[in-house]
């Protein structure tokens, strides 16, 4: 018997597309590990225009949304500065980045020191290996924008 393992690809790249994964940890995130899951939180989806300098994102099951003040070079890295300047955002050579002006509550510090940035595997194994043990691995959406 024959046991074998396959990789679902993210064939988003073919239109222009990207997708952030990351899991929330237990305890904050110290020199980019993050020893235990307690959950992985629902991938974002962001369709990039070069041309148009603009980024849509959207989470599965909510309508898109544009993010604003962006500077595009290519699918896998870009910025956009929130419309308040309080934080920006984007992907650098394809790992997703987010940096705040630091004058966010002590919960939403807390919270964003617990984000653990996941690649698509790492999210389909974390999603399976979570504290509560629950399956919280959804599909990629399925929207054409």
């Amino acid at each position: 018997m024959a046991i074998g393992m396959y990789v679902v690809p993210d064939w988003g790249f073919l239109k222009s597309k990207i997708t952030s994964y990351s899991a929330d940890c237990e305890v904050p995130v110290v020199n980019g590990r993050c020893p235990k899951y307690l959950f992985a939180n629902t991938p974002v989806t962001y369709k990039v225009s070069t041309s148009d300098q603009s980024v849509i994102y959207w989470v599965n099951g909510f309508p898109p949304s544009r993010l604003a003040n962006c500077a595009v070079a290519s699918r896998t890295s870009w910025k956009c500065e929130y419309p308040d300047k309080s934080a920006t955002m984007g992907f650098q050579d394809g790992t997703f980045f987010s940096y705040s002006d630091g004058n966010e509550s002590d919960f939403v510090k807390d919270h964003d020191a617990k984000q653990y940035p996941l690649s698509r595997l790492e999210y389909l194994r974390a999603c399976n290996k979570t504290l509560t043990g629950t399956n919280r691995c959804s599909s990629s959406p399925r929207r054409n924008y």
